[in-house]
């Protein structure tokens, strides 16, 4: 250490109208530049009065002013610092620790959360396990001057010794499964700080939010939403749960499955309300459908091939061929039958919709799906909730009908 350094006692931290500069507050009548080019200063000499502190904070322990003597409130007053900065946000608890150790790690938590920022904001890169190699190299001691002195089994062995013959020079770096074990530790750590239980009163909210957005409430969408939420690691107040429902109903994704699922609802009641004359169209779509799906059939290759599954005639077979492969709307944007050169199949929207709808062949007593049904599958699709054939099918129905490139 240089005294002659600190003959100005300068103090390094942000003098009142700086912060007040940095978040917002009352500047007084000093200019905006000034106030910038002060704080870039002071953030630029971080360097010194880190190097201060640290050999401040060394030189009071050498010299006892750390002993409950000198500092008699000390360790209320270490678990006691309230911070103000927005960055620090630390959990009102730890699940499954006791108060009096949540107190003990409180200083340690502090020290670790700076050590974060410095290394993110200036480290070539951020890497965590080095970086909780150096605390517990730093924690562990052994090689620190201050530990040979207090260690009462080696004192009399190093007395009259210079100090640089006590001085470590070297250190064994830890093996490959040691950096593997900081790393699921680290991991541990990070995962049970970001899974915070869902309340069932945030469950509550959650929900009647989604009743309130422009999405479809369903089981997918609400799993994603609690899994969303849970990410965070935030607490369940109405600030947050409004941000994770804006992230959700921006999600483009689940856009394009609300927009399939309307055109589906609308659909799928003008298909089983369709036909001519006496006869459904439904029965017809439904015949192609079974018979496309079906690996023991033979394939259809024209409408008098419908005739033995069908009560309709071989004009009204056609006929409905026709309206519901391109000639009447929503068909015409939205064919469910391609009756190709070679055979009359399903689209990929027909696919879907045969999957949606149930029916009881021998009365031909076709139900329509439930609007959750229909969105359920919709949204399950897009946020990975759906086996890969199912997620395939609805990838390809949005290129069909022009809901994506």
């Amino acid at each position: 250490m240089e005294m002659e350094e600190r003959a100005d006692c300068r103090q390094y931290n942000l003098a009142t109208k700086q912060l007040a500069y940095l978040v917002g507050g009352d500047t007084g009548t000093r200019s905006e530049k000034d106030l910038r080019a002060d704080v870039e200063e002071t953030a630029t000499e971080l360097d010194l009065r880190l190097q201060y502190l640290f050999e401040d904070i060394s030189t009071f322990y050498a010299e006892g002013y750390l002993d409950e003597d000198t500092w008699e409130d000390g360790w209320e007053q270490l678990t006691d610092i309230n911070r103000g900065d927005d960055l620090y946000n630390p959990p009102v608890a730890i699940r499954g620790a006791m108060p009096d150790e949540v107190e003990y790690i409180k200083p340690a938590i502090h020290f670790g959360h700076i050590c974060r920022l410095l290394y993110s904001a200036q480290a070539p890169e951020f890497d965590g396990e080095q970086i909780a190699f150096g605390f517990l190299l730093g924690l562990t001691g052994g090689w620190l001057k201050d530990d040979l002195a207090t260690d009462p089994s080696i004192q009399k062995l190093v007395e009259g010794l210079p100090e640089s013959d006590l001085q470590t020079e070297y250190f064994n770096m830890p093996s490959g499964n040691t950096f593997q074990d900081l790393q699921n530790l680290l991991g541990d750590v990070e995962e049970s700080m970001k899974k915070v239980a869902v309340t069932g009163d945030v469950e509550d909210q959650l929900r009647e939010r989604l009743e309130e957005s422009n999405l479809t409430l369903t089981p997918p969408l609400f799993e994603y939403a609690r899994d969303e939420f849970e990410d965070l690691g935030l607490p369940g107040v109405p600030a947050v749960i409004d941000k994770v429902l804006t992230k959700i109903e921006s999600n483009p994704d689940l856009q394009t499955a609300e927009a399939l699922a309307k055109h589906l609802k609308q659909d799928i009641a003008v298909l089983l309300e369709a036909g001519w004359r006496t006869e459904d169209a439904i029965e017809s779509f439904w015949a192609i459908y079974t018979t496309y799906t079906d690996d023991t059939s033979e394939k259809i290759e024209v409408p008098a091939d419908l005739l033995e599954e069908v009560s309709a005639s071989k004009q009204h077979v056609k006929k409905f061929v026709n309206d519901l492969s391109w000639r009447e709307p929503p068909w015409d944007d939205r064919p469910v039958i391609e009756d190709g050169q070679f055979e009359i199949k399903p689209t990929q929207y027909g696919l879907l919709i045969g999957q949606l709808l149930t029916a009881e062949q021998e009365d031909s007593d076709y139900t329509i799906p439930s609007d959750e049904k229909i969105a359920s599958a919709c949204h399950a699709s897009v946020l990975d909730q759906a086996d890969d054939g199912q997620q395939e099918l609805v990838e390809a129905v949005f290129s069909e009908i022009g809901l994506t490139e």
